[in-house]
């Protein structure tokens, strides 16, 4: 549900094509069977049939959903369904889009989201929950001097645009080398007026807990990192 509320809201902001891709859970572990009897080889056919019926009524469910979703959202979505699929295939279906939205970890049974992030090479959004008419109205942007963290903050530039508030964080560091104000004039030159705010570390507390408390109290919907 959540994936499916933030692909209407982006969908609706930017008159977006949508694609959805769903591959079909695993059956069986895929490995070699000897039928040595009779016996063996009907329970093998029952299990392949069984297993047959399981993946078309998935297929099905799938279908229904999306079609369900079209009807409510009045937005046109195509649907691609396949066999199960490691990672790495699925990736190439997000290779040619503008962006891609996955659920959170651990929402689809065997799905490895964080092997999508690495095989992708395009922006992903992660759908952890929303409930509000746009993703993207209050951005905060995880600041890192990285290429990883400079490449997500230009793929969020449509969204960035669009935000009522963008706020830069960063936590202090002996290794700050002052890019967190370049950052933000930089965003400025694309029309993105962006406060930036240093963090100072909490003892006993990880960088990403500093820095995703101080989201919550910018009320953030939507975080950009690399």
């Amino acid at each position: 549900p959540d994936a499916l509320r933030v692909t209407e809201s982006v969908a609706r902001r930017f008159a977006s094509n949508v694609h959805f891709v769903h591959g079909l859970s695993q059956a069986a572990p895929n490995i070699g069977w000897t039928a040595e009897s009779e016996g063996d080889l009907k329970r093998l056919r029952a299990m392949l049939e069984e297993d047959g019926r399981r993946l078309e009524a998935e297929r099905q469910t799938v279908a229904k959903t999306v079609e369900e979703w079209r009807a409510k959202t009045g937005v046109e979505a195509d649907l691609t369904v396949r066999d199960w699929t490691p990672e790495p295939a699925i990736s190439t279906y997000l290779m040619t889009a503008d962006l891609a939205i996955l659920p959170r970890p651990g929402a689809v049974k065997g799905l490895d989201v964080e092997a999508v992030l690495l095989e992708a090479g395009r922006p992903v959004l992660l759908a952890l929950g929303h409930s509000g008419a746009h993703v993207g109205d209050r951005v905060a942007i995880f600041w890192r001097s990285t290429p990883p963290t400079s490449h997500a903050v230009a793929a969020s530039l449509p969204f960035l645009r669009l935000a009522s508030a963008v706020k830069l964080f960063t936590v202090q560091s002996d290794r700050d080398d002052g890019s967190l104000e370049r950052a933000a004039t930089w965003l400025g030159y694309h029309g993105v007026q962006a406060e930036t705010e240093r963090l100072r570390p909490i003892d006993g507390a990880s960088v990403g807990a500093v820095l995703l408390g101080a989201a919550g109290e910018f009320e953030a919907d939507m975080i950009v990192m690399g």
